[in-house]
Formats: C-alpha cells, sequence, structure tokens
C-alpha cells in the first residue's frame, strides 16, 4: 500500500511537467513563433524588456558562426602526447601554454597517475580559458583558450569527468 501511495504522489509531482514537455514539442513551431514577436516579459515583480527580437538575436548569431567557423586548428598544431608517467605533465603544461591542443593518450598509464594527469589537464584548460575533452577512453583533447573561441562545445561545462 505505502508503494503505491509513493507512486501516485510521484505522479502527481510529474504529471504536469510531462504535460506541458508534450505540449511544448507538439506545438513548437507556434510556440517559437509567438517567442519571435515576444518584446517583453513582466511576471511577479520581475521586467524584462528586449532591444530585438529572436529572429534578429538569431540572425546575429549565425552570422558570428559563420565569421568564426573559418578558423579552426591545423592538425601541425595539434599535439600528441603518450605520457608513461606523472612526470610528463610539465610537457602538456608547456604544450598549452604555447597555444598547442593536446591530444592526451593515457592508455598506457597506471589508473592513479592517469586521474592526476586528467585532473591537471583539467587545471590547464580551466586557466587558459579553454576546455577539456574525452575523445575515446583515455584519450582526451586539451583545448586552450584562444583556440576555442572558434569552435563549439557541446555544453556549458568546459571540462567533462573523466570515466
Amino acid at each position: 500500500m505505502e508503494i503505491a501511495r509513493l507512486v501516485l504522489e510521484y505522479l502527481k509531482v510529474m504529471a504536469w511537467p510531462m504535460v506541458v514537455t508534450t505540449l511544448l514539442v507538439a506545438y513548437r513551431s507556434r510556440v517559437a513563433g509567438m517567442l519571435s514577436k515576444l518584446s517583453g516579459l513582466t511576471a511577479g515583480g520581475f521586467s524584462a524588456t528586449f532591444d530585438s527580437s529572436v529572429a534578429e538575436a538569431t540572425a546575429l548569431n549565425s552570422s558570428d558562426e559563420s565569421t568564426n567557423s573559418s578558423f579552426s586548428p591545423s592538425v601541425e598544431e595539434l599535439t600528441v602526447l603518450v605520457p608513461t608517467s606523472y612526470v610528463e605533465a610539465r610537457e602538456i603544461g608547456d604544450h598549452v601554454r604555447a597555444g598547442n591542443p593536446v591530444l592526451l593518450d593515457l592508455q598506457h598509464l597506471a589508473d592513479e597517475d592517469a586521474k592526476r594527469l586528467v585532473d591537471f589537464a583539467a587545471g590547464l584548460a580551466y586557466v587558459s580559458s579553454g576546455w577539456l575533452r574525452k575523445v575515446r577512453n583515455r584519450i582526451f583533447l586539451v583545448m586552450p583558450g584562444h583556440l576555442h573561441h572558434g569552435m563549439s562545445v557541446s555544453s556549458s561545462n568546459p571540462v567533462q569527468e573523466p570515466s
């Protein structure tokens, strides 16, 4: 009886978000049309006015992406490192500090050292305003900040957790 009550409570709490999500997905083109005409918003004492429409902002964003899309680091600039111990962390830092992207292959490294190097690389990425991405199991790409501005990052978090 407790389980049935728990399931009912869960359904009661989750019902409205599921209905709203379903409606937004079903009517997304109409919602997008209405949002493109939105010029201001007032709710609960909060007020916001938009200087440009969503269509104008989208046009600006696409023009920014087209100017940045011509930039991409060449393969010649990419440094591939296969460290065998944590002692080689300084070499990774030297390459990132020089502004070169680094591909780290940690497959031949002990688990403890691999974790330490990923942590070190995450710190390098953070300090340089760049990012660290897992490419494959135990292979990571460290991208310095001056290079990543013209490239898309899949999430707002510049560092992915290792697994």
